[in-house]
């Protein structure tokens, strides 16, 4: 009897000592990779004077993606953290779709773009013991702000973008941390959903004839990736 109350004493030690408590601090580095499901909608539009033209480019694309994002977290209570991300992605895109202008709609050329996204996320995760103190179902929400840009090829015809405002939110839905020991941990996540805007704005004045031309004109994109086609796994360092 005494012997197995050593036994579990140390046990409860062990899951203790790995548990996720206020006041721990993490550095991790994950590394992403996936085939995602994407839908995308390119809204713009232009007034010349008092000329108004919309247009809207709706498009489905099958997205390759690869992602590097170093974090620090830090534990405000008892399994639950707060964190901050710095978050590159690089995606490369295929796509078909139709493109519709001042209401008249034709088939769009078949593209391929290369994204680049570079974020400062913050975030939060809560963690679920599945075995105490070694296994956590923890799923975490976020949000971005940062830069894209990137470049297409239509065609025969390749165009560059240059950098733009971009705003992103993440929901990671099925990811989990596995302790190695008090100090390290193995992370991974399966799916989830993903949501960044961009947007652009440029106005023009020119002359043309005598007569003064004033051209704005509004660009949004809109990109929304889910699925358990985005998988990213990492390592953690505790401190």
């Amino acid at each position: 009897m005494k012997k197995f109350i050593l036994i579990f004493a140390a046990l409860v030690a062990s899951a203790t000592m790995f548990a996720q408590q206020k006041g721990d601090m993490y550095v991790s580095g994950n590394l992403g990779l996936g085939l995602n499901s994407s839908v995308s909608n390119l809204s713009s539009s232009v007034n010349v004077n008092s000329e108004s033209h919309k247009g809207l480019i709706s498009a489905t694309e099958n997205k390759f993606n690869f992602g590097i994002a170093p974090k620090f977290g830090y534990f405000v209570a008892d399994n639950f953290e707060v964190n901050v991300a710095l978050k590159y992605n690089l995606g490369f895109n295929g796509r078909t779709g139709k493109e519709k202008m001042d209401g008249e709609s034709e088939s769009s050329t078949p593209a391929s773009n290369n994204i680049h996204t570079f974020m400062v996320a913050p975030g939060i995760s809560y963690y679920l013991p599945l075995v105490n103190g070694k296994l956590y179902y923890a799923p975490s929400f976020g949000i971005g702000i940062g830069m894209m840009a990137g470049q297409e090829k239509e065609g025969s015809t390749t165009t560059s973008s240059d950098p733009i405002f971009a705003f992103g939110m993440y929901l990671d839905l099925a990811s989990f941390e596995y302790k190695l020991n008090g100090r390290m941990a193995l992370t991974a996540n399966f799916a989830g959903l993903q949501y960044t805007m961009a947007s652009k704005t440029e106005t023009q004045t020119q002359t043309i004839a005598g007569t003064e031309v004033k051209t704005k004109a509004n660009a949004n994109v809109n990109y929304v990736d889910f699925g358990f086609g985005n998988v990213t796994v990492g390592f953690k360092f505790y401190f």
